[in-house]
């Protein structure tokens, strides 16, 4: 049962007005690569402005900025609220029912690059700010909302956030990537990987001189592969296996010269558990003795990897959403992993324990024709301020 205050607090969502300020955003074009994030981070500051909550432009690299608004309480310990404002490209618009930055609303559902990754959960915390701010309530802890950049490539934003201690006074952390209203408490680590095969260049009318790259490459594709196998054998109840995904291969100069080079990208997925530096030695140890048998010269370089993450089901910010889940509606929120990469992992590495919370379905983010539901957006919001009304309206001694 809902007391007066809390009725009052959620009474204060401007949900019409979250849908709309949710498609302006779709609307918006943030992709990265390039990062170009500084529309939409205009957007938010203004939205926020209007409603008398001051905000801060925070400098991560030249003309991009994360957007950050702080509400004081009585205490200084805070509740996060984290999103990002970037998006992947929209890739072949041809592959599109509608223009990917159409903004499309059919239905329920609203169409466009980011709505599910993650503008439809961003948009929601930025509305539950708004109304716990708007509302009136006295703040014995405070909030704080970061709108970051470049998510999709280098975790940057938030990167930057802990680099110059914006976030050192928060204690917990809420995430708005995509779960479907699930709590999601565990995801998977990643190691990315460059592989560079040798070989001979040579004029293609005398190719048999020459020492073919790219076909010494497709061996060690197979390499890979066999590999990309054998991880199913190992298993986490909430993600499933590891993978290894070969994302892009380069090599060559043109079809009348033998390539001399060729370079892999992939990255191996881990598990919660599994360590960085003991994948990295398997990965090495399996390619460097492949490449040795077949005569095969190469380099393996690791260029990003962060752990895997998991938060135990016990933890005070997990208790205090299913709470919160369960007075709108009548039941605890269920669980699930996340199966992709997020910044909270960097969090919680820095110390601030967080968790997956959004809405949207992970499986139409970076996809043609992605979507998300315009009820799970509202209801997202609707648990965001309830979830904050319950964090600052009690000391944590309570």
């Amino acid at each position: 049962m809902l007391t007066k205050e809390q009725q009052h607090v959620l009474s204060c969502l401007d949900e019409k007005g979250l849908i709309r300020f949710l498609q302006r955003l779709v609307q918006t074009n943030s992709e990265n690569p390039p990062g170009n994030e500084q529309t939409v981070a205009q957007i938010i500051a203004d939205e926020l402005h209007h409603s008398g909550i001051d905000t801060v432009k925070h400098t991560v690299e030249d003309d991009r900025f994360n957007v950050i608004a702080v509400r004081e309480g009585m205490r200084k310990e805070k509740l996060l609220f984290n999103g990002h404002m970037d998006t992947v490209l929209c890739g072949d618009v041809e592959r599109w029912d509608n223009p990917p930055l159409s903004g499309k609303i059919i239905g329920n559902k609203l169409f466009g690059r980011g709505t599910a990754d993650m503008k439809g959960g961003l948009a929601a915390q930025i509305f539950a700010f708004k109304a716990l701010v708007c509302s009136g309530i006295p703040f014995k802890r405070g909030m704080m909302l970061t709108a970051v950049v470049d998510e999709e490539v280098g975790f940057k934003g938030t990167q930057a956030l802990i680099d110059d201690h914006w976030i050192d006074d928060c204690i917990y952390g809420v995430v708005a990537e995509p779960s479907s209203l699930h709590i999601a408490d565990c995801l998977k680590g990643g190691i990315e990987f460059t592989l560079r095969v040798y070989g001979r260049s040579a004029h293609t009318g005398v190719a048999a001189t020459g020492d073919n790259a790219i076909i010494s490459m497709t061996r060690m594709i197979g390499a890979i592969e066999t590999y990309s196998n054998r991880l199913r054998r190992r298993h986490h109840p909430m993600l499933g296996s590891p993978t290894c995904n070969i994302g892009r291969i380069e090599g060559g100069y043109g079809v009348t010269v033998v390539p001399e080079f060729c370079d892999l990208a992939f990255d191996r997925q881990l598990l919660p558990g599994e360590q960085i530096t003991e994948v990295e030695n398997e990965m090495k140890d399996l390619l460097y003795q492949k490449a040795s048998e077949l005569g095969i010269h190469m380099d393996l370089v690791r260029t990003l990897s962060f752990p895997g993450w998991q938060l135990s089901h016990d933890d005070v910010l997990t208790l205090l959403l299913h709470e919160t889940h369960k007075l709108l509606y009548g039941r605890p929120a269920t669980y699930t992993g996340f199966n992709g990469y997020s910044e909270v992992e960097l969090l919680a590495r820095y110390g601030l324990p967080s968790l997956i919370f959004g809405p949207g379905n992970l499986a139409a983010a970076h996809a043609p024709n992605e979507s998300i539901s315009l009820d799970e957006v509202i209801e997202a919001a609707r648990v965001y301020t309830l979830l904050g009304y319950q964090f600052v309206s009690k000391l944590s001694n309570e």
